[in-house]
């Protein structure tokens, strides 16, 4: 559905032989390894929904300039005017969240994967609903293929399932409040 530029294929190994050198971290601990990757893909996957989000919103506004309504631009229009207001500041609280949790994750902060689930979860969240509403400005154009918009709503869908779905980053943060 998107993402049409990444090539995805499945990998299998059968009896693979490795010399201990090879070890990432110590032997029987492989899941710290795995959990790091982890909060390093949400974080990453974050910085991305920010930018596919970002981009949506630039061409919600340059198109908004074009558009005219009743030879009126549509940029001038009120409720235009609102959601593009809306757009903008959760695209200023994602930054701020991804920007935060990064530096987080850099010092290797005590409960980081509280903070990169909490991150991914409303970042991926919030640019799915941005991508939305620029579709929704572009009216009937935006959903046509070969529009940017069109692509970026397709792009940004992945974003809440890969490296952990919204639902099993509630339940993680939900258990992070229970103990």
């Amino acid at each position: 559905m998107g993402l049409q530029s990444l090539k995805i294929a499945d990998i299998h190994f059968d009896n693979v032989k490795l010399h201990k050198s090879s070890l990432l971290g110590t032997e029987g601990k492989g899941i710290n390894v795995m959990m790091k990757s982890m909060e390093i893909m949400r974080i990453s996957n974050s910085a991305v929904a920010l930018g596919i989000a970002e981009r949506a919103f630039e061409e919600a506004v340059a198109y908004s300039k074009l558009r005219q309504v009743n030879s009126v631009p549509m940029y001038k229009l009120s409720t235009v005017q609102f959601e593009l207001a809306e757009m903008k500041a959760k695209l200023e609280l994602m930054r701020l969240a991804v920007f935060y949790t990064s530096e987080l994750l850099d010092n290797n902060t005590p409960g980081i994967l509280n903070y990169v689930n909490t991150c991914k979860l409303k970042t991926t969240e919030y640019a799915k609903e941005i991508c939305d509403r620029a579709l929704q400005i572009f009216g009937g154009y935006g959903y046509v293929r070969g529009y940017t918009v069109e692509r970026l709503y397709r792009d940004v869908r992945i974003l809440s399932i890969i490296g952990g779905t919204s639902e099993s980053l509630k339940w993680s943060i939900f258990n992070s409040i229970i103990g």
